[in-house]
């Protein structure tokens, strides 16, 4: 099976339409979207819309969470907060109702998938130290050959042998084996490892093979409509450097 993996959208529509046309030049036969469709950005209805339309699974993020009430917004920083309390007062009642139904985790035989740590789901713990690794890693106990992770927005992967120390590296094309793996998928609407472009992943099952994929987007255009909304200027002046 080819799964196509994207996360952390962010109300970007610049950047959700940029990647489109690359998945579908994939044929992917499932879309897995890792959560975080909202936040930050000026189109959240827009996004909404079309990962509703390609996706066939739903995984829930931090921003997604707290748009609908799960999460208390007084964990987020000032901008965010800001963010997601215009993203209520504009998001449509049938695009709440979508968020509602997203998923903590999903997985597809040894490969999980889950916003941030699995192990606490609905805490949103980042997964970029070796410390969060290992615990994933401990409570997994050989069940997941990889598991897949957003909410950091960057790209960065660890590799696990039996010496359980992960070991971080970055690279594109990963052949998953050998070991257990971690793998943070980066984002679609909101890049922080100092690459701007739109990221999303392919994930091969029977070739257990991963690739990550950048394109380039009209960052001008998503900044300026975040600009326009009243949005702060941060989360649109951060676009054009992807940090």
């Amino acid at each position: 099976m080819k799964i196509a993996i994207i996360s952390d959208v962010h109300g970007n529509l610049q950047a959700l339409e940029a990647v489109l046309p690359e998945i579908k030049k994939e044929s992917p036969d499932k879309i897995i979207f890792l959560g975080d469709v909202v936040g930050y950005g000026a189109n959240p209805d827009e996004c909404c819309e079309i990962i509703k339309e390609i996706a066939d699974v739903f995984i829930i993020g931090n921003h997604d969470s707290a748009v609908i009430g799960k999460t208390d917004v007084e964990w987020f920083n000032p901008d965010a907060r800001e963010a997601i309390l215009w993203t209520r007062e504009n998001l449509k009642k049938e695009n709440m109702a979508f968020l509602e139904n997203f998923v903590e985790t999903h997985n597809v035989s040894d490969f999980l998938f889950s916003h941030g740590s699995p192990v606490n789901p609905m805490d949103f713990i980042y997964v970029f130290t070796t410390e969060a690794v290992r615990e994933i890693y401990l409570w997994a106990e050989g069940r997941y050959r990889c598991v897949f992770v957003g909410h950091s927005h960057i790209t960065l992967s660890f590799f696990i042998d039996s010496s359980e120390n992960p070991i971080p590296f970055i690279e594109d094309e990963i052949k998953l084996e050998g070991g257990d793996f971690v793998i943070n998928v980066g984002s679609v609407g909101q890049p922080r490892d100092g690459d701007p472009r739109a990221f999303f992943a392919i994930l091969d099952t029977e070739k257990k093979l991963y690739k990550a994929k950048r394109v380039k987007y009209n960052v001008k255009e998503a900044a300026e409509r975040i600009l326009k909304n009243g949005l702060p200027p941060f989360l649109a002046y951060r676009l054009y450097t992807g940090e």
